[in-house]
């Protein structure tokens, strides 16, 4: 079984073992409720499927943040998509040339040892790349442009770049702890990548990595869907931003990762 990027209950946790999410359906025969926030949502070409609402806006496709405001205002994700792996038309703005520092810290309630190398180890992943976006980890009592902080349960979720800012917020759930070191990490790395504007890498068919699902949404409008030069246009299967992610692997950058990376912030 597999384990999507959002809260659900650890049913057994062993090496390598994949674990699901049981995502609800309404059988009956009442009204949808948040039938108007689908068709939203689905306007801005993402899978309404299983939205869910949360604090101050919903969680679509597992684990992406979307803002009341976002979904009523259209997201406001209308920059051009350059030529042509897959990312979003919304990036992380940065001057040629120079690199642009991205503070990044655990709040309070995130701030254990596991926790601090688990962001450690994320940070290391992209900053080893020498990348023009650079992370800094900072205290959890100072300002940073991202927070992590902690959330019940085993998923995680965050949202994508607005204004050419990184978005602020990514949500762990404490429960990936049991799942290992390699996991939180590759989790956490999943989520930043996010933050600066990559969908996942699997959207076209969550099958891949999910064992079930579909296209989370078209890449012509919307969000987008945009595929990254040098990169494949199927599912790198060992990507770090596949939809769901295995309780006790490890998903370090792959080759077609770090292209991608490099396309983006060189």
């Amino acid at each position: 079984m597999k384990k999507t990027f959002l809260s659900c209950v650890l049913i057994a946790i062993t090496a390598l073992t994949m674990v699901s999410c049981k995502k609800s359906s309404d059988t009956g025969a009442k009204a949808d409720p948040l039938a108007a926030d689908r068709a939203a949502v689905r306007a801005l070409s993402f899978d309404a499927s299983d939205l869910k609402k949360a604090d101050g806006g919903y969680i679509v496709e597992g684990d992406i943040f979307l803002s009341n405001d976002q979904v009523r205002q259209g997201a406001n994700f209308t920059n051009v998509p350059k030529e042509e792996q897959w990312r979003t038309f919304n990036l992380v703005s940065f001057q040629p040339g120079t690199v642009r520092i991205i503070t990044i810290k655990n709040a309070a309630n995130l701030s254990t040892a596991f926790w601090n190398s688990v962001l450690a180890a994320a940070v290391l992943r992209y900053n080893e790349l020498s990348l023009h976006i650079r992370f800094q980890i900072v205290a959890s009592t100072a300002p940073a442009n991202i927070t992590v902080s902690a959330i019940a349960g085993t998923g995680a979720q965050a949202g994508f770049p607005s204004g050419g800012n990184p978005f602020g917020s990514i949500l762990m759930g404490t429960g990936i702890q049991n799942c290992g070191t390699n996991t939180a990490v590759s989790v956490l790395a999943h989520e930043m990548g996010h933050t600066i504007g990559f969908r996942h890498s699997d959207w076209f068919n969550r099958s891949i990595s999910c064992g079930a699902g579909g296209s989370e949404g078209q890449q012509f409008d919307g969000v987008g869907a945009v595929l990254i030069p040098g990169t494949p246009s199927t599912a790198d299967l060992g990507s770090f931003m596949l939809a769901c992610y295995s309780c006790g692997g490890n998903r370090p950058f792959t080759n077609f990762d770090i292209i991608a990376l490099r396309a983006l912030y060189p």
